[in-house]
């Protein structure tokens, strides 16, 4: 929950079209997962995936972590949490790519 106020600013600095956010929630509990999506205001897909089928998909062993996959679904970026440091890196490649 730490990281919702950069992935919000990554939200607000990309268009729809340039960046699409995913959210995976690996929770037990449905209603404090929305619950949670309406009081922290999430503006971008929200997926409730307590059987690890997403996270299976993409290696996600541990949680936060953040990739970036291409449109051909390939993970092009990788990194465990979202701190300041990997959210310029981020907008970088965002910019360049």
């Amino acid at each position: 929950m730490a990281a919702v106020p950069l992935v919000k600013k990554l939200r607000a600095n990309f268009s729809s079209d340039s960046l699409v956010i995913i959210g995976i929630n690996k929770d037990n509990d449905f209603n404090k997962f929305k619950k949670e999506i309406e009081q922290s205001k999430m503006n971008w897909r929200q997926i409730f995936d307590n059987k690890n089928i997403i996270s299976s998909l993409y290696g996600v062993t541990a949680i936060p972590v953040t990739l970036l996959i291409n449109k051909h679904g390939v993970i092009i970026y990788r990194s465990l949490g979202l701190s300041i440091n990997n959210e310029k890196q981020i907008e970088s490649f965002l910019k360049n790519n």
